[in-house]
C-alpha cells in the first residue's frame, strides 16, 4: 500500500507525470478536462499513471494493484455528474494497464498461499471493477471520447477490451474475477470499432503496431471492420520497414486476425484475401531471418518465430479457402476479373511464403519440431492443400514423374516423417539425440556449453492428436502423388499406435475420424471401412509400384484405431449434456426480488404456472416441479423418446416462462413471441443460455420490439473448460466442441397487452406489421407460425442439370436455414454418380429404375433430398422422419399431396436438357415426426435409406442419432436396399460402426473430401453376403 501511494504521488509531479511514450503523447481535450471537477480530475489522472506504472513494473505486487485499482474505480465513481474528468488519453491507458496486470502471473489465479490467493483476488477484482467502469464510460461517452481519441488510444483500448475478455473464473465466482464485464466490454468495442470505420484520418494515422493490435482486438471480439478500414489498416502492418512496417509477430498476428475474421463472417473473404495480400509479402521477407546459425535452433526469438510460423500457416490455408465444394459456387458479381486477379496474387504470395517456411524449417532440424510440434503441424497441414491440388492436375498414373521433386513435395515428405518420429517415445529420443549431435558440432565452434545440454524425451514437447492427424493426412496426400514409398510405414504405424495407448480420451473423436481416412490409404487397406477385411488388401490408387501387401501389423493398427475411435464416440455422447445442464444449473441459481427462480411467491390456494421452452431433457422441469407450488407445462420443438414435439406452445395463460436459447437468432425471436402469446402481463420470461451462443446479445438484440421489458442479465457464471486465448492462438489447440465455456441469464418482464386482446393471444409492438396485426385481431394463435414462413427458390445440381423447386418453405431454426447444404449436395452427388445405386439408375433412366421403390429420408429437414428422389423417380414412395416439429411442418408443404394426386416432374433448368415436364400419378408421401426409430411402426422397411444426420446438440458433439440410424439398418432395410449417409470427415464413422456390429459394420465409405465423407452399405439379398457377392464354397486360409 505505501508502494503504491508513493507511485501515485511521484505521478502526480510535473505536467502529467511520467507514463513513458504515452504520457508524451498530445493531449487532445484539455477543454474537456476542463468542464469536470479539477480535483476529481486530478485524482483520475493520478491513480491512471499509478497503474499504468504497475503496468510497467516487473515486480508490481497484488496489494498495491489493487490499493491503485480500487483508487481509479473510487474517483470516477465519485464525479458520475462530471463525464469530463477522464478524457480518451486516460481511458486507453486506464484499460491498457488493467489489461497487462490482469494478465501477469503476480495477479493470475492459482499457487500460493490461502493469504496470497484472498490478495490476488482481491486485485483481480478491483481490475475488472475498474475495467468495467471505464469501458462504460467510454461507450456512454462516446461522442466525446471516440471522437477525439488517437490511433495508439483506439489501438490499445481494442486490444485491452480483447484480453481482457478471456479472463473468467473457474467458478460461480466469475461475476468478480472476469477481466471486465460483458455489456460494457461489448458496447466499448462497439464505440471504438464505429470511430474506425467513421474517421479516416484516424485510420491514416496508424503504425504497424497498433493497426496489428486493432486488428486482433477486433477479431478476438469478433466485430468486423469496413472495407475500407480493414484495407488501410493492413496497408499500415505491410509497410515498409523504414517507414515503421510490423516485425514477423506483429505481421503474423494480423495475418491471424484477417483469416478469423474472414471464418467468422464479419468481414468478406475476398476483402479478406486482398488487404491479407500485403501482410504475406511482408512477412515472407522477414523469414530470411528464420536459418540455423548456432545448434539446430533457429537464430532468433524460438518461441515468437514458432508462432509466427503456426498462426501464419492456419491463416494462409484458412485464407486461400474458396468459396463452394466443386457443385455450387457464388454467384458472379460486378468486378469479378478483379477478384480472380487479386485471388491469384494472394495464392501465389502465399504459396511462397509456405515455401520458406518449410524450407527453413527442413534447414532448422528436428529441433524445430521437438520444440514447437504445434508450429510444424500446422505448417504441414497448410502444405497439403498444395499436395492435393498437384495431384488433381498431375494424375497418379502420369508417365512424367517430376512433379515429384517438387520442393514443397519433397518438405512435406522430410517434415511429415519428422513429425511421425516425434509421436512415439523412441523416436522422441533418436530425434533429441540428433539434434545434441547438431548442437555439440555447433559447440565446437563457439556455441555455449548450454545448447548441448541433454535433455530427456519426455521433457519435449509431445505432439497432441491433432498434430499427428495432420502429419498423417499429409502423408495420405503423398499417397495420392503415388510417393507412397517416401513415408515409413513403421514409424506411421507406430505414431498411430502410440496415440490409442492410454485412457478413453488419449485421442479425441475428431482425430480419430481423421486418422481413419489415412490408415486406410497410407497402410493400403482398402476403402476406409468399419471390418478390415483381408479382401480389400492390393493395389490401391496412389500406391507405389512394388509396394508390399499390408501385413498383419498393418491391420492390427487399423483395427485398434477403429475400436479407440468408438470408445471417442462413446466418451463425447458420456458429455453430450455437460452444456445444457451447466445452463440449466445457471439459471436455477439466479436470484430472483423473492429468492431464486424455482421459489415462486403465491397464495396457498393458486399454484403458479410455468412455461418451460425447450426443456426437451427435462433438466429443469423437473426440478421446478420438485420445488412446489409451480405447475409446469412444457414446450418443445424437437421430440424426445415417446415425447412428440409440437410447433407452438399449449393454450392458456403462463405466470413465468424459460427460454434455452435457440441456434439462431430468427429461432429465437420466433420462441419468444410464442413466449409473449402465452405470458401474462407483467410476467418474467428467464433465457438462459452460453456466451458462446449469443445468450448476452439478447440483451440488446434479439427480442422483437415492444414485447418485453426491463431486459438485463441477472446472473452468470462458469460451466467448465472456455476458450484459447493467447497472441493469435494456436488455432485448433483446444476445439470448441469440447468446451462449455461461461454462461448468463437474462431477465425480462412481459409488457401490458392491448386493450381488446385475451390474455392469452394479445401481444403488440411486434416488428412485423403482420404479426401485429394478426395480435389485435385476436387471430395470432392460429398464425403463430405462419408469420414466420418463408418462400423461395431452391436449386439442385442433380447429374448435368440444375433443377428448380420454384416454392420451397422454410421456417426458422431449421438445419441450414431450410435449404440445401453443402453436405447434403455432396450426398446427392455421390448417389447419383453410383453405377448401380436406385437414384443414378433413376437419373440415367436405366431399364426398370422407374419401378416403385420405398425411400426413407432420415432427418429430412424440410425435405431437400425426398424431393430430390422424387423429381429422379417420381413412382418412389416416400417417407420423412424427422424429430423437428416446424421442420415436419415446411416439409409437408414442400412435399405433401394427397393420396393418388399427379404432379408435373422432369423440369430443368439446363439449357442443353430440355425436357419436357410429364403428368404422373405420385404416390403419397408419408410424414413421420418422432425421436429416430421410434416415430416408425415397426414393420415398415424401406429399398433406400438416405440420411444427412447431425452430430451435434447444440455447440456439444453428439453421435446418438447417427448410431441409432446405422443400428438400425439390419431392422429397416429390405434385402438388397442400401442405405446412403454423409458426415463430416473428422466424424468416426467406421470406429462407431464397428462398435454397433451387424450391418452396420460393412459400411463402407465411397467418397470422399477433404470436407466431407460418404458412407454406404448394402443389405445383402438372397444368396449373397458381404452386400452382394456370392457365396463360394473355398474359405480364405486365415493369416497367422
Amino acid at each position: 500500500r505505501e508502494r503504491a501511494a508513493a507511485l501515485a504521488a511521484a505521478s502526480s509531479s510535473g505536467a502529467g507525470g511520467g507514463g513513458g511514450e504515452d504520457a508524451k503523447r498530445t493531449r487532445l481535450d484539455d477543454g474537456d478536462r476542463a468542464r469536470g471537477s479539477k480535483r476529481a480530475s486530478g485524482e483520475c489522472k493520478r491513480a491512471t499513471w499509478a497503474l499504468h506504472a504497475l503496468a510497467k513494473a516487473p515486480d508490481a505486487d497484488p496489494a498495491s494493484v489493487a490499493v491503485a485499482a480500487k483508487a481509479l474505480t473510487t474517483a470516477m465513481r465519485d464525479s458520475m455528474r462530471d463525464s469530463g474528468v477522464m478524457d480518451a488519453l486516460l481511458a486507453s491507458v486506464a484499460l491498457y494497464a488493467a489489461a497487462k496486470l490482469r494478465s501477469s502471473e503476480r495477479v493470475a489465479e492459482g499457487g500460493g498461499h490461502a493469504h496470497d490467493s484472498a490478495i490476488r483476488f482481491d486485485a483481480r477484482r478491483e481490475l475488472r471493477a475498474c475495467a468495467s467502469r471505464v469501458a462504460a464510460l467510454l461507450a456512454k461517452e462516446s461522442t466525446r471520447l471516440c471522437a477525439r481519441i488517437d490511433a495508439r488510444g483506439a489501438s490499445n483500448a481494442l486490444w485491452a477490451l480483447a484480453t481482457l475478455a478471456s479472463f473468467g473464473g473457474s467458478n460461480a465466482r466469475v461475476t468478480l474475477e472476469g477481466g471486465v464485464g460483458e455489456r460494457e466490454r461489448r458496447d466499448a468495442t462497439r464505440a471504438l470499432v464505429g470511430a474506425l470505420n467513421g474517421r479516416p484520418e484516424l485510420r491514416a494515422a496508424f503504425n504497424a503496431r497498433d493497426a496489428a493490435n486493432a486488428l486482433w482486438g477486433c477479431a478476438k471480439a469478433r466485430v468486423g471492420l469496413s472495407d475500407d478500414a480493414t484495407t488501410q489498416l493492413a496497408s499500415a502492418v505491410a509497410s515498409a520497414p523504414e517507414g515503421g512496417g510490423a516485425n514477423a509477430v506483429e505481421a503474423s498476428m494480423a495475418l491471424w486476425a484477417l483469416a478469423s475474421m474472414r471464418g467468422d463472417g464479419t468481414i468478406d473473404a475476398r476483402s479478406a484475401r486482398l488487404a491479407a495480400t500485403g501482410i504475406v509479402r511482408r512477412l515472407a521477407e522477414s523469414v530470411k531471418s528464420f536459418t540455423v546459425t548456432r545448434g539446430a535452433t533457429i537464430n532468433t526469438g524460438e518461441v515468437d518465430q514458432h508462432r509466427v510460423v503456426a498462426n501464419a500457416s492456419w491463416a494462409a490455408a484458412k485464407l486461400s479457402e474458396r468459396e463452394g465444394t466443386g457443385l455450387f459456387f457464388p454467384k458472379p458479381r460486378d468486378g469479378d476479373d478483379d477478384f480472380a486477379e487479386s485471388d491469384a496474387d494472394f495464392d501465389a504470395a502465399a504459396t511462397g511464403l509456405l515455401r520458406r517456411f518449410a524450407s527453413a524449417a527442413v534447414e532448422a532440424g528436428p529441433a524445430f519440431q521437438l520444440e514447437s510440434p504445434r508450429a510444424a503441424a500446422q505448417l504441414v497441414a497448410a502444405l497439403r492443400p498444395s499436395l492435393l491440388s498437384l495431384a488433381a492436375c498431375v494424375g497418379t498414373h502420369r508417365d512424367d514423374d517430376s512433379y515429384v521433386d517438387d520442393d514443397v513435395v519433397a518438405a512435406t515428405t522430410i517434415l511429415a516423417n519428422r513429425g511421425l518420429r516425434s509421436c512415439f517415445a523412441r523416436g522422441r529420443e533418436e530425434m533429441e539425440k540428433e539434434a545434441r549431435g547438431t548442437r555439440s558440432n555447433a559447440g565446437a565452434n563457439g556455441a555455449t556449453e548450454g545448447k548441448g545440454k541433454k535433455k530427456h524425451p519426455e521433457s519435449i514437447q509431445k505432439p497432441s492428436s491433432d498434430d499427428l492427424a495432420a502429419f498423417c493426412e499429409a502423408a495420405e496426400a503423398l499417397r495420392g502423388l503415388g510417393v507412397g514409398n517416401r513415408i515409413d510405414a513403421g514409424n506411421f504405424r507406430l505414431a498411430v499406435c502410440a496415440a490409442c495407448t492410454g485412457g478413453a480420451t488419449a485421442l479425441g473423436w475428431r482425430a480419430a475420424g481423421r486418422l481413419e481416412h489415412c490408415v486406410f490409404s497410407v497402410l493400403g487397406l482398402g476403402a476406409v471401412a468399419a471390418t478390415v477385411n483381408n479382401a480389400r488388401r492390393g493395389f490401391q490408387r496412389g500406391q507405389f509400384e512394388g509396394a508390399p501387401v499390408p501385413s498383419a501389423d498393418d491391420v492390427a493398427a487399423a483395427e485398434r484405431l477403429l475400436r479407440r475411435g468408438a470408445a471417442a464416440a462413446e466418451a463425447a455422447n458420456d458429455t453430450r449434456l455437460a452444456m445444457e445442464t451447466a445452463a440449466a444449473d445457471v439459471l436455477l441459481a439466479a436470484p430472483d426480488f423473492t429468492g431464486p427462480v424455482g421459489t415462486p411467491v403465491g397464495t396457498p390456494d393458486r399454484r403458479m404456472r410455468m412455461l418451460c421452452v425447450d426443456d426437451a431433457h427435462r433438466l429443469l422441469s423437473r426440478t421446478l416441479r420438485e420445488r412446489g407450488n409451480w405447475s409446469v407445462t412444457n414446450w418443445n420443438r424437437f421430440s424426445r423418446k415417446d415425447r412428440r414435439g409440437a410447433v407452438k406452445p399449449p393454450a392458456g395463460a403462463f405466470d413465468a416462462a424459460t427460454v434455452r436459447l435457440p441456434p439462431t437468432k430468427a429461432a429465437f425471436a420466433m420462441a419468444a413471441v410464442a413466449v409473449a402469446a402465452r405470458l401474462r402481463a407483467g410476467g418474467v420470461a428467464w433465457i438462459y443460455g452460453a456466451d458462446r451462443e449469443g445468450v448476452r446479445g439478447c440483451e440488446t438484440d434479439g427480442l422483437p420490439d415492444g414485447l418485453f421489458e426491463d431486459v438485463r442479465v441477472v446472473h452468470a457464471s462458469s460451466g467448465g473448460l472456455g476458450g484459447g486465448g493467447g497472441l493469435g492462438g494456436d488455432a485448433g489447440v483446444t476445439h470448441v466442441e469440447d468446451s462449455t465455456g461461461s454462461f448468463a441469464v437474462l431477465r425480462c418482464v412481459r409488457t401490458e397487452k392491448p386493450s381488446g386482446g385475451s390474455a392469452g393471444t394479445g401481444v403488440p409492438g411486434s416488428s412485423s406489421g403482420a404479426v401485429t396485426h394478426r395480435l389485435k385481431n385476436g387471430t395470432f394463435d392460429e398464425d403463430l407460425v405462419e408469420s414466420f414462413k418463408r418462400v423461395g427458390r431452391l436449386d439442385v445440381r442433380l447429374g448435368a442439370n440444375v433443377h428448380a423447386f420454384e416454392r420451397w418453405v422454410t421456417y426458422p431454426g431449421l438445419f441450414a436455414g431450410g435449404g440445401l447444404d453443402v453436405m447434403t449436395a455432396f450426398l446427392l452427388e455421390t448417389m447419383t454418380r453410383s453405377s448401380d445405386g436406385w437414384l443414378g439408375r433413376s437419373l440415367r433412366n436405366e431399364p426398370g429404375c422407374r419401378e416403385a421403390f420405398s425411400a426413407l429420408d432420415f432427418c429430412s429437414g424440410s425435405g431437400t433430398l425426398a424431393a430430390c428422389v422424387r423429381r429422379l423417380a417420381p413412382s418412389a414412395r416416400l417417407t420423412l422422419l424427422d424429430a423437428d416439429a416446424v421442420a415436419m411442418r415446411a416439409a409437408r408443404e414442400n412435399l405433401g399431396s394427397p393420396a393418388g394426386a399427379s404432379g408435373r416432374v422432369g423440369s430443368s433448368s439446363s439449357p442443353q436438357d430440355e425436357r419436357t415436364s410429364v403428368s404422373v400419378h405420385l404416390p403419397p408421401t408419408a410424414f413421420a415426426l418422432g425421436d429416430g426409430w421410434t416415430g416408425l411402426s415397426d414393420d415398415e422397411r424401406f429399398d433406400v435409406i438416405a440420411s444427412n444426420p447431425p452430430v451435434h446438440l447444440g455447440l456439444r458433439p453428439e453421435f446418438t442419432v447417427l448410431t441409432s440410424m446405422c443400428a438400425g439398418f439390419d431392422a429397416r432395410l429390405r434385402p438388397g436396399g442400401e442405405a446412403w449417409f454423409v458426415a463430416q470427415r473428422y466424424v468416426p464413422v467406421a470406429g462407431i460402426c464397428a462398435g454397433i456390429g451387424g450391418l452396420a459394420a460393412r459400411v463402407v465409405c465411397v467418397r470422399a473430401s477433404d470436407k466431407f465423407a460418404v458412407w454406404w452399405v448394402r443389405k445383402p439379398g438372397a444368396g449373397e453376403e458381404d452386400g452382394g457377392e456370392r457365396k463360394t464354397p473355398k474359405k480364405e486360409k486365415k493369416e497367422k
